[in-house]
C-alpha cells in the first residue's frame, strides 16, 4: 500500500504476515518516500510493523508540536551532519557555532523531531529522518542515511518542505488505511 505521492512524500507498507496481538500486529515492510528517495528496508519481513504504526499515531496525535525554533534558519545539510556527529558519530557541532550537544540534543528529544529510526529495523538501512512542524502551515522534512563515508551521507540527503494539510493528511490515511488492512487480514498467529 503507498499513501502519496513518492516523488515528493509518501509512506508505503507490506503486510506480509499478521497477528492478532496489537504488540506485534504484522510482519512486513515500512518505507518512508522522501523526493523521490526511499528510507526503510524493502524486504518481505524486514520488520515487525507495530512501532512504526505508533509512530505515525503518535505524530498524528502531536501535530504542530514537533516545534525547534533553533533550528528553523539552519540549513538542511548542516542540521543532518550535525544530527549525524551527536548520534552516530564524535560529537561536533561546529557549523552550530557553540550550541552544546546538551543543547543540540534537547532541540531534537523535547520535541521528538526524530521520526526514524522508531526503534525497530524498519530502518536498518541507516534511514533517518526528521520532521519539523515550521508553524502551522509548514511541515519541513529532513532526511538521510547513516553512511561510514561522509560524502555518501551528504549525497543521500533530502530536504522538502509541505503543508501539514497535505503531509498529516497522509499521516492519518495510511494509519487509518493499515489499521483496516490488519483488521480485516486473517492472523497467522
Amino acid at each position: 500500500m503507498i499513501v502519496g505521492d513518492k516523488s515528493i512524500f509518501a509512506i508505503e507498507s507490506h503486510i506480509e504476515e499478521s497477528f492478532e496481538s496489537s504488540n506485534l500486529r504484522a510482519l512486513g515492510f515500512f518505507i518512508i518516500h522522501i523526493d523521490g528517495y526511499e528510507f526503510g528496508v524493502r524486504e518481505k519481513d524486514a520488520t515487525m510493523l507495530q512501532n512504526s504504526y505508533e509512530e505515525v499515531l503518535d505524530r498524528l496525535k502531536n501535530k504542530g508540536n514537533h516545534l525547534s525554533p533553533g533550528l528553523n534558519a539552519k540549513g538542511g545539510v548542516d542540521i543532518a551532519i550535525a544530527y549525524q556527529n551527536i548520534w552516530y558519530g564524535d560529537g561536533d557541532l561546529e557549523q552550530f557555532h557553540g550550541i552544546s550537544p546538551k543543547d543540540f540534543d534537547e532541540m531534537f528529544l523535547s520535541p521528538r523531531i526524530n521520526w526514524a529510526p522508531d526503534g525497530d529495523a524498519a530502518f536498518d538501512d541507516g534511514g533517518n529522518i526528521l520532521q519539523l512542524d515550521e508553524d502551522d502551515e509548514i511541515v519541513r522534512i529532513i532526511a538521510f542515511k547513516n553512511e561510514d563515508n561522509i560524502a555518501d551521507t551528504i549525497s543521500s540527503i533530502r530536504e522538502i518542505r509541505i503543508t501539514s494539510e497535505v503531509f498529516y493528511g497522509i499521516l492519518k490515511l495510511w494509519s487509518d488505511s493499515f489499521f483496516l488492512e490488519w483488521k480485516n487480514s486473517k492472523y497467522k498467529r
